[in-house]
């Protein structure tokens, strides 16, 4: 029975770690693909207003923005989470500083 629920979890971890890569994949794809069309299509013969490698140069654009706003935030969420981890951590290990009382009442004295 142990086997089988380990087996299940096991196979679960693999899926969910081959479809975090295949993501990757596709925004790290997305993102060369945008900037070289930005790069390949930067100097063209532009028509003017309704221009159509204008307009693809600017939903380009704003892939590449999104992509990196959204890399930003992930960091920035990561920061706060591991920093959470760490107060958490001294707090548990009882690096923090605590006040006399707090000791009194910890102790029960």
């Amino acid at each position: 029975m142990f086997g089988v629920s380990y087996k299940k979890h096991h196979s679960g971890q693999k899926a969910k770690k081959f479809f975090a890569l295949f993501l990757l994949v596709c925004i790290l794809t997305v993102s060369l693909f945008s900037a070289h069309f930005i790069l390949e299509n930067i100097v063209h013969d532009c028509v003017g207003v309704g221009c159509y490698i204008c307009v693809k140069l600017h939903n380009a654009q704003n892939v590449l923005r999104k992509i990196g706003m959204a890399i930003a935030l992930a960091l920035f969420l990561c920061a706060g989470l591991f920093a959470i981890y760490i107060a958490a951590a001294h707090k548990k290990v009882g690096i923090c500083s605590s006040t006399l009382f707090e000791l009194k009442v910890r102790y029960n004295i």
